[in-house]
């Protein structure tokens, strides 16, 4: 318990430290290190930070996966109805962010496309979408899921837990914080509240909210 205990807090010390607080950028910038190396750096990260989530958490993804393994057909019937849901909410909060976009006349920044298109021209696709598509999910819903809606949903309302982690999700995905990026980012919102209540209402089963987040980056990248 108390080696877990200490592999928790390695992990959201790294993870908050590298991410939450833009550690990663600032040594890019203190080291001066090229597009290439930065992105090299960050598959590193998440490499490490894939492990220790695993390390960290393992007592609760056995649990959870045992209980998957016994109840198939409402597992699955989960992550459909996680699918659809969150579907719907990302379309109907996208018409949202397009008609403020257009009533105030702003123009929304999206470096994703051009980052990709990078990534894939620098590195293997294959390792890239193993790291960007899974890896790299798995790490935040380690810390937005399991971690923060975790450990705040004991400490405070179920709400609270749900709300906090979704702002800081979207705004762990901001580059600048410009007005432009920021409605951009929001798009991440309703999958941040959505994940957060999927996994409450799943007994904090870190799976299926993984799974849909997993499939959401991989589907991002490949179309």
């Amino acid at each position: 318990m108390e080696k877990q205990r200490k592999s928790v807090v390695v992990f959201t010390v790294l993870y908050g430290v590298m991410f939450v607080m833009g550690g990663n950028r600032v040594i890019g910038s203190l080291f001066s290190l090229t597009s290439e190396q930065r992105i090299f750096f960050q598959f590193v990260l998440y490499i490490l930070l894939c492990w220790l989530g695993i390390v960290a958490y393992r007592e609760e993804l056995r649990q959870k996966w045992q209980w998957i393994r016994t109840h198939k057909t409402k597992s699955l019937g989960i992550l459909v109805l996680g699918f659809i849901v969150t579907s719907l909410a990302d379309t109907l909060f996208s018409l949202l962010v397009v008609t403020l976009t257009s009533v105030f006349n702003l123009e929304l920044i999206s470096t994703n496309p051009n980052t990709v298109a990078f990534v894939f021209n620098h590195f293997s696709p294959i390792i890239s979408i193993l790291i960007l598509g899974v890896a790299g999910p798995l790490v935040e819903e380690f810390f937005f899921r399991q971690f923060l809606v975790g450990r705040l949903s004991e400490k405070c309302s179920k709400t609270v837990a749900i709300v906090v982690s979704a702002v800081l999700f979207v705004l762990n995905h901001a580059q600048r914080l410009q007005t432009s990026e920021l409605l951009t980012v929001l798009l991440h919102l309703p999958a941040g509240i959505i994940w957060g209540i999927l996994f409450l209402r799943t007994n904090k089963n870190i799976y299926f909210s993984s799974c849909l987040h997993i499939f959401n980056n991989v589907t991002a990248f490949l179309l």
